[in-house]
């Protein structure tokens, strides 16, 4: 007998299985090499961009550097970041070691890219070179910086803890960004599948960014300087001091005022009175990291303060016309968010600094405060943000007075 030949069904089954184990095959061998890559120190902006949505992993890292990868941007170790070489934890801040030496007091400083930007050409207005003179004179006093670019409050918490408390400061600022750090972290809000597979898949998260990228504009402030050259005897060289980088400064801006009066007019939803319930469930989860945060204070015994940076359209009338303009019927309170902030640290005991009366009434005197379309300080903003939180920090004794020895 002839034997029958096999169904049209038999072979599109067998296609589609040799066809999925392939898939299945490369898409683990993509995983093994993508995380090959990443565990030698590549990866560049296709792994780290996240736009804060890997605050999940933070909790399950407990190394400084490790944390520093899961933020959306990255800062390497020895790189450099508009003219800073970062210290060999990938820090905007100079090396430092974990015991303190006798008679030094350290400072230590929480935030995002307000700690990580220049202070001016020759970076002499850096905020925390400005809390070094204000505070320290010719006493030993030492600034330890741990601000981490596109960060918020979930991760200014997981680096006191993971980094902050192992230095045991005398005092901590935490640096909270009005204009952003109330709405990019999610709080109780469980993350979607693309979130979920981003955290668990390395693969997936460069494919997702690739997309992202090639579907958006360019993103100017992940592009960092060259690293530095090797020394003499070609081993690395030490990080944590200021080189220079004329390209770097003014610092970039947005790129179109369009894009940037998008940004500040998206934002505005922290001025909306009411507020909306998800603002509502945002502020009781920033509630809780502050008061962790605090609890770590009394428990370890060093000062903590929460210094509230304003965004730009809280000082400036014009683009408070532009957000009122593009939000026609909305009840817009422009001092909400620092004043709900300020009464929920006061409650629970944090003690805190409001930086929008300073910073409003250097813009009524004619003194510029921010970048032009940048959302960030210029010199004389970092500078009167230091010395506002100085003069708070003696006044309070959140910091001890130098010793006798030290004078």
């Amino acid at each position: 007998m002839r034997r029958g030949r096999p169904s049209g069904k038999p072979r599109r089954v067998n296609r589609v299985r040799w066809a999925a184990t392939q898939i299945l095959l490369v898409a683990v061998l993509g995983e093994l090499a993508v995380r090959a890559v990443h565990l030698a120190g590549g990866g560049g902006v296709l792994l780290y961009i996240q736009e804060g949505d890997l605050w999940k992993a933070y909790d399950y890292v407990g190394d400084v550097r490790a944390l520093i990868a899961t933020n959306p941007f990255q800062t390497r170790p020895l790189g450099v970041i508009h003219g800073y070489v970062t210290n060999s934890n990938g820090l905007r801040s100079p090396e430092y070691r974990i015991a303190k030496a006798p008679g030094t007091r350290r400072l230590v400083l929480l935030g995002d890219s307000f700690l990580v930007m220049t202070g001016g050409p020759d970076d002499r207005d850096h905020v925390s070179h400005v809390l070094e003179r204000s505070l320290g004179g010719a006493s030993r006093l030492e600034v330890v910086n741990l601000g981490v670019p596109g960060t918020g409050p979930r991760f200014y918490r997981r680096m006191l803890e993971v980094e902050g408390r192992r230095l045991h400061p005398d005092a901590v600022i935490v640096w909270f960004f009005a204009g952003n750090d109330f709405i990019e972290e999610g709080y109780g809000v469980p993350p979607d599948l693309t979130t979920e597979l981003a955290i668990h898949s390395y693969l997936f998260r460069v494919v997702r960014n690739a997309t992202r990228l090639a579907l958006s504009k360019p993103w100017r402030m992940l592009v960092a300087g060259a690293p530095p050259a090797p020394g003499p005897d070609g081993r690395p060289p030490h990080g944590g001091y200021f080189r220079g980088c004329p390209e770097c400064w003014p610092w970039p801006k947005w790129p179109s005022r369009s894009e940037f009066e998008r940004v500040q007019t998206t934002r505005s939803v922290i001025y909306r009175s009411p507020w909306p319930p998800a603002l509502d469930r945002q502020l009781a989860g920033i509630r809780r990291e502050l008061d962790r945060m605090r609890d770590l204070a009394r428990q370890d015994g060093f000062g903590l303060v929460v210094a509230i940076i304003p965004d730009e359209t809280q000082v400036d009338p014009d683009l408070q016309r532009l957000v009122r303009g593009a939000t026609p019927g909305r009840v817009l309170d422009f001092d909400l968010p620092q004043a709900t902030l300020t009464r929920l640290c006061r409650e629970d005991g944090i003690p805190v600094v409001d930086l929008l009366p300073v910073f409003r009434s250097a813009v009524l005197r004619g003194t510029p405060v921010y970048l032009e379309q940048t959302t960030h300080w210029n010199p004389a903003g970092q500078r009167l943000a230091a010395e506002t939180v100085a003069r708070f920090l003696l006044d309070a004794k959140l910091l001890p007075p130098p010793s006798v020895r030290d004078r």
